[in-house]
């Protein structure tokens, strides 16, 4: 930004911004930067101009929120909602971008491209506002995956992130194997039944027994086997015959 002196530019900047090791400043060079406020935009307030812009404001709200984002906050950031997902479960990208100050951007341009073992995708995120986006892929076979996304605006690039994910074979009841107690417990309480854990089996028992609508009803099981179909029985039989004999003969007795 450079100074203007009775209609004549000024080649020395009024303004400069320096970025340094992670350090920021900025420098104004001019003076009298507060008639921005009251020769400008108090001066359109007072024509009755409503719209009008209030420059000082806004450039020094604009330098203390870039002053403040520190060089390592990324503007562009993509990542999956999960590092792990089934096969023909769908992946779903969320995304986020911000400009220099930190302010969210809502018109950018996000793509992702995606790569397999054997397999090459690119899709286009859609806008779900304050700088978010989203998109879901599906049909994706398993393997490992690594993704690259890029985000610009109006041609120019805004920043890139990048990330992996994995679609395996594991089974969705066991990703997550714990007692979800809470749950269980509402489920309960909604059906008008109560929660148990292992240990107060015996309380579960004396419950029951106390409804109006238990009964106690003697169940008898009844299984026939037939005996004579059994090899085992055989085998001895046709052993103890043999010793029979084997003893009738050694006796003299055939």
């Amino acid at each position: 930004m450079s100074s203007k002196v009775n209609n004549v530019i000024i080649k020395e900047p009024l303004v400069i911004s320096r970025d340094v090791n992670n350090k920021k400043s900025i420098a104004i060079l001019g003076y009298g930067i507060f008639r921005w406020k009251l020769l400008g935009y108090a001066s359109e307030l007072a024509k009755g101009n409503k719209d009008a812009i209030d420059l000082y404001s806004t450039f020094f709200d604009n330098a203390f929120r870039w002053l403040s984002v520190e060089n390592k906050s990324k503007q562009f950031i993509i990542k999956t909602t999960k590092s792990e997902y089934t096969s023909n479960e769908n992946i779903e990208f969320v995304a986020q971008v911000y400009d220099a100050n930190y302010n969210s951007i809502d018109n950018a341009d996000v793509k992702v491209e995606i790569k397999g073992s054997n397999e090459k995708r690119e899709v286009t995120f859609n806008p779900i506002g304050n700088g978010r986006y989203t998109v879901i892929v599906k049909g994706l076979s398993g393997g490992d995956f690594t993704f690259n996304g890029v985000a610009s605006q109006l041609g120019r690039k805004i920043g890139d992130d990048n990330g992996r994910f994995n679609i395996g074979e594991i089974n969705l009841e066991y990703q997550n194997v714990v007692m979800n107690y809470q749950l269980l417990k509402n489920i309960a309480d909604r059906t008008g039944g109560k929660f148990y854990f292992p240990n107060e089996v015996n309380n579960f028992i004396s419950d029951l027994s106390k409804q109006k609508s238990f009964e106690q009803r003697p169940v008898t099981l009844k299984e026939d086997i037939a005996i004579w179909n059994l090899t085992l029985l055989l085998v001895i039989a046709i052993f103890a015959f043999s010793m029979e004999w084997l003893i009738r003969k050694l006796s003299g007795l055939i």
